[in-house]
């Protein structure tokens, strides 16, 4: 059973854990890191010693050691080679986050804007449900034909009410024109 699981975790590490920038990369890479740092600190009087920059018990300083100190200089170059490439790399990944983060509120900014709008066809679905009315006497005395005496809810409420809107809109307009304050007016009746 021990096995099986043991087997299974490490199928899981080979398949799922070596992802670039899984955990276990990041751990794996770090140590690799960390073992060359310590390698080179561990040697690096034996490096001197190569270079010609020590003598090997460590007491007199050779003749070669300026020829060792240009050599160690000679790698100045790349020093700043890789500094403006390790610059330039921060700088792509800022430009590159901030790209992302405007995406990233305008994604946002959308969303709200549709969450609300459906909201808001929502709540005037409900409205509309709960929407009643009834049409006047006067309606029903002037148009008996067109009249409901009943109480209508939703959709059918909002046709009865344009119905009667519209009479009053048109039997109140002078000349047959029809003006913006008389359709109001007869709204709000």
């Amino acid at each position: 059973m021990t096995n099986d699981l043991t087997d299974q975790t490490a199928k899981n590490l080979m398949v799922e854990g070596l992802k670039p920038g899984s955990p276990v990369q990041i751990v794996i890479m770090s140590a690799v890191a960390f073992l060359a740092w310590m390698f080179w600190s561990a040697t690096s009087s034996l490096a001197a010693i190569w270079a010609g920059a020590a003598d090997v018990g460590g007491t007199t300083v050779p003749a070669g050691t300026a020829s060792a100190g240009a050599w160690g200089e000679s790698f100045g170059g790349f020093n700043a080679l890789v500094g403006a490439l390790g610059f330039g790399a921060v700088a792509i990944t800022l430009n590159l986050q901030y790209r992302s983060l405007e995406r990233q509120n305008v994604d946002q900014h959308v969303s709200r804007f549709e969450e609300n709008f459906f909201r808001l066809i929502d709540l005037m679905h409900k409205l509309r449900g709960n929407l009643k009315y009834k049409q006047t006497k006067k309606f029903e005395q002037k148009r008996p034909k067109y009249s409901d005496s009943e109480i209508r809810n939703g959709h059918e409420a909002i046709e009865l009410a344009y119905q009667e809107v519209l009479l009053w809109v048109f039997t109140n307009s002078a000349g047959g024109k029809i003006k913006k304050n008389n359709v109001s007016t007869q709204y709000d009746n």
